[in-house]
């Protein structure tokens, strides 16, 4: 999916949800574009922060850890990265709405 975010196109690989509906966003490449990047959108569509992501092509990403608050991101160079203490917490299955 390219999608155009800050006025820029950028491929979104993977999403997923925090606990506040949040989408979090891996999109772009430092081969072209804004470069790697995760992003953190609203339910509204704004865009809350970016983040810059350590490797080329952020492809999937979830949350983990005994209190889903770590979120994991595989790269498009084969790695998997995981960041602690993001300030977000995943979604999870038992939560109403999920």
């Amino acid at each position: 999916m390219t999608a155009t975010i800050a006025g820029r196109s950028a491929v979104a690989e993977g999403l997923c949800l925090d606990a506040d509906g949040n989408i979090i966003v891996c999109a772009g490449s430092d081969q072209a574009g804004p470069g790697s990047l995760i992003y953190i959108v609203s339910p509204t569509g704004r865009i809350l922060e970016t983040q810059a992501f350590p490797d080329d092509c952020p492809m999937r990403c979830t949350f983990g850890g005994k209190g889903l608050d770590e979120l994991y991101v595989t790269s498009g160079t084969g790695h998997l990265w995981r960041a602690r203490q993001t300030g977000r917490v995943g979604l999870s299955a038992g939560k109403p709405g999920a």
